[in-house]
């Protein structure tokens, strides 16, 4: 009698690895709704999940200010004010929970801001803590 010897590796799910930049434009007193695409194929580079996962929730790492602290408008979930540490389902952002209300401040000229997140996948449901 023989055997056939079978080694089974353990199987470790891990986090997203490539998270992009995305960028649009808003007019002040404006509201930009966010789908899933501005945090996965609109963004440079391309979202990116070692094992192919889809993108399951992103978490607010900052929020939207300029380099002097002047409020330029405000990000929302589902009606509420977002705060550093939320987080937005993939459900959320396709149904449109997601979005930044422009300040009424009428600018001359353009003035950037941006907000910090990161990204979880089906999965692992962890954040890789890339930045």
């Amino acid at each position: 009698m023989a055997l056939f010897n079978v080694t089974i590796n353990g199987y470790i799910n891990l986090p997203p690895d490539v998270l992009g930049t995305s960028t649009v434009t808003v007019i002040y007193e404006q509201t930009y709704v966010f789908a899933l695409e501005d945090f996965t194929v609109n963004t440079v580079p391309v979202y990116n999940d070692p094992e192919g996962d889809a993108l399951e929730s992103i978490k607010i790492l900052s929020l939207p200010f300029t380099g002097i602290d002047l409020l330029l408008g405000e990000l929302y979930i589902d009606g509420v004010l977002a705060v550093v540490g939320d987080i937005v389902t993939a459900a959320s952002l396709i149904n449109g929970d997601l979005y930044y209300v422009g300040g009424i401040i009428e600018i001359v000229g353009n003035s950037d801001i941006s907000f910090a997140f990161d990204a979880s996948d089906v999965g692992s449901n962890t954040f890789g803590g890339i930045e």
